[in-house]
């Protein structure tokens, strides 16, 4: 028996039809659903970012909260520059008295 090349394509086409099925089965029934497995853990783990961010978000204005409270404290204490001229001039004043 001889093969004309127009059995082989016809053999070749039922194969490719038949091996495109098999490929789009197993996908449907093995890939996807795992694929939908992964995302829906993305999609959790994208939850928790955006959870961690609104902490950080908060955190982050009641440091700079905290910094600015601590920067309007140490505005108001003089400089030892500061005191040791005031120092100076209150022991000249009662070296003078």
């Amino acid at each position: 028996m001889t093969l004309t090349p127009k059995d082989l394509s016809s053999i070749k086409k039922v194969v490719g039809d038949v091996f495109h099925e098999q490929i789009s089965e197993y996908h449907a029934n093995m890939v996807k659903p795992e694929f939908e497995k992964i995302d829906q853990r993305f999609e959790k783990i994208d939850q928790r970012f955006e959870k961690i961010d609104q902490r950080f978000d908060r955190l982050e204005a009641q440091v700079k909260d905290e910094i600015n409270g601590l920067k309007g404290e140490f505005s108001q204490q003089v400089s030892k520059k500061e005191f040791n001229q005031l120092k100076s001039k209150v022991d000249i004043f009662l070296r003078a008295s």
